[in-house]
């Protein structure tokens, strides 16, 4: 009897790796976040979906807006270069 319950308890522990390995790992993002994925083939999808996406370049260049006039001055910058009805939550 002794036996039997070692096999039982063997083939639990078994069952528990095998779920743990076979669940996909998080997908991290750079801010530390993750998304989670139900199952490899999932997981796999997205991979593959999104790396032959491009990457978009930035809306706003740094070259149009130089460092040393600074950040208080960015809400006239962006009212003069036609792009305020587009970061303003008034939609102005």
């Amino acid at each position: 009897m002794a036996g039997g319950k070692s096999k039982s308890k063997a083939s639990k522990k078994k069952g528990n790796v095998e779920t743990t390995s076979s669940a996909p790992q998080p997908f991290p993002y750079l801010d530390g976040s993750f998304l989670e994925f139900g199952s490899e083939e999932e997981l796999t999808r997205f991979i593959t979906y999104f790396a032959k996406r491009p990457i978009s370049p930035p809306r706003v260049l740094p070259e149009l807006f130089p460092q040393q006039k600074g950040y208080y001055d960015l809400d006239n910058q962006l009212k003069e270069s036609g792009l305020w009805p587009f970061v303003s939550r008034n939609r102005t």
